[in-house]
């Protein structure tokens, strides 16, 4: 399998899929009058308190890429997780669920591809090339973690760029090899 180029990962970073579609949701609707689906780009990041940023109201905060980005984009202020384990946490993103559906409850139980995702929805159905670029945490985490791209697009990333977690530093993956 090919590894993903620096290109890549910025065409896929522009469509990078992450709105969150519960069951029973409409089909997704999109303006086909340009040919082409808007751009969506989701940015996830579990470990980062509402006011770490100068866009949200921190004074001593510099973040003019993120606050020019979040001066023309939807910024959430108010989330909430029903999980603080990771694993948890990113399953209930990924498929839109509370933990008690999709049975996650922390770090040791691994979650099922083959669960509802918003993500797979929107590259199924909406024509999206997905990217994925980080820590997932949505398989076991053993091996060379491109050995788990097959799994993540299961769950609908067209590509990942899958980096190890800080704790597993004898972990490699693609980005790593490349940048070594």
């Amino acid at each position: 399998m090919p590894r993903p180029t620096r290109r890549a990962v910025l065409q896929g970073a522009t469509a990078l899929a992450g709105v969150g579609c519960g069951p029973g949701s409409a089909p997704i609707q999109r303006d086909t009058s340009s040919g082409s689906p808007p751009p969506i780009l989701y940015i996830y990041v579990d470990q980062l308190r509402y006011d770490a940023l100068g866009c949200t109201g921190n004074p001593l905060v510099r973040s003019p890429n993120l606050d020019a980005l979040a001066a023309q984009a939807v910024l959430f202020s108010s989330c909430v997780t029903n999980a603080p384990s990771c694993r948890a946490s990113r399953t209930s993103m990924m498929t839109g669920l509370h933990v008690f559906e999709h049975g996650v409850w922390d770090n040791h139980v691994r979650p099922d591809p083959a669960l509802q995702s918003h993500v797979r929805r929107l590259r199924d159905e909406g024509g999206y090339r997905t990217l994925v670029v980080g820590k997932t945490h949505l398989h076991d985490g053993l091996g060379h973690l491109d050995d788990h791209v097959d799994q993540l697009r299961r769950w609908g990333f067209s590509d990942a760029v899958e980096l190890p977690d800080p704790q597993q530093h004898d972990l490699q993956s693609a980005h790593s090899d490349w940048l070594s």
